[in-house]
């Protein structure tokens, strides 16, 4: 079973899920080009077709050619899901974790509300650069960016569902405020959000939150969301066509749309039919979860992975 994380998301977030899911699979977490410990790519191109190329070559050589459970989250679920339309003799399976399907394609992308967010992240990394990678550069600009999770783009009673449960992924996550004062700060701007005024992410965070986040894309080339930014990602590389082409059981998920919302709940249903044309599939609506829910709930992530494939794809080892 092989891991692709999104965007900035680092391989250890799996740590949790994977320990359980070793029981039943060889689990493997792999860094994609421009992030984490991988290298830089050589050529400077970032399109889902690139890291294809690198994930193909990976399970040639380390992986000995053997057939994958290729699991991806978000822009590791694109990977994915080349590799299981254009690769089916080395996918056994396809695990597709809130990927950004269609909506990051030419056409499509152009006025998405999350285009700022990658906007904002290749500014921030190039500014990183340009400071000899100060590690105070990377914060002060995650601060000083437009928070948008939870959404802002939604009509006030959604506004306050998406509130309390992204209080309740703070609870769970142990990331509280450090102090009364904060905690005065925080609810003075959750009530300015809640009447529609734009915040910043050093508003609507714990200070917990605005230490670590930055870090996360600490070892990122900002090329990375560049080709997001651009929509050259998905150049060469047709979201619907590639669904289509699918063959491999597939496990699909999609966050709590008052959460995140990438995709509206009838383009998540529609991808799901036509993936289910030709597989087998498994929908799973994550309640009160996320973007990042291999990493908000790892026992519940676990538990339907193991579920579904194991004995579907190979035998636990």
């Amino acid at each position: 079973m092989l891991f692709l994380p999104g965007m900035g998301v680092p391989r250890q977030s799996y740590h949790p899920a994977a320990a359980l899911l070793s029981d039943h699979f060889h689990v493997v977490l792999l860094d994609q080009r421009g992030q984490g410990e991988s290298d830089w790519a050589a050529d400077g191109r970032y399109r889902v077709v690139d890291y294809g190329a690198d994930l193909v070559a990976f399970i040639a050589g380390p992986l000995r050619g053997r057939k994958v459970i290729v699991s991806g989250h978000s822009l590791g679920g694109l990977v994915a899901l080349w590799l299981a339309s254009r690769h089916p003799e080395l996918t056994a399976g396809l695990n597709a974790e809130d990927n950004p399907f269609l909506m990051s394609e030419r056409g499509y992308w152009e006025g998405h509300w999350v285009k700022p967010l990658f906007e904002a992240q290749e500014a921030r990394l190039r500014a990183f650069q340009a400071s000899g990678r100060d590690p105070a550069m990377l914060g002060r600009h995650f601060a000083d960016e437009r928070a948008v999770m939870p959404r802002q783009d939604v009509p006030y009673l959604q506004r306050v569902r998406a509130l309390g449960k992204q209080l309740s992924i703070l609870t769970r996550r142990g990331v509280l405020p450090a102090d009364a004062a904060e905690q005065a700060r925080l609810d003075g701007a959750y009530a300015r959000w809640l009447a529609g005024e734009p915040l910043r992410n050093r508003d609507m965070l714990p200070a917990g939150v605005l230490a670590a986040a930055p870090a996360m894309s600490a070892t990122m080339d900002p090329l990375v969301p560049h080709f997001a930014v651009t929509a050259e990602l998905n150049d060469g590389f047709p979201h619907r066509a590639a669904m289509a082409a699918v063959r491999a059981p597939t496990l699909y998920w999609n966050s709590d749309q008052d959460l995140v919302g990438v995709l509206s709940q009838r383009e998540h249903d529609d991808n799901v039919a036509v993936i289910g044309a030709h597989a087998r599939v498994r929908h799973v609506v994550a309640d009160g979860v996320g973007h990042l829910i291999h990493a908000e709930q790892p026992e519940f992530y676990a538990r339907e992975l193991a579920g579904f494939f194991a004995g579907v794809c190979i035998p636990p080892r």
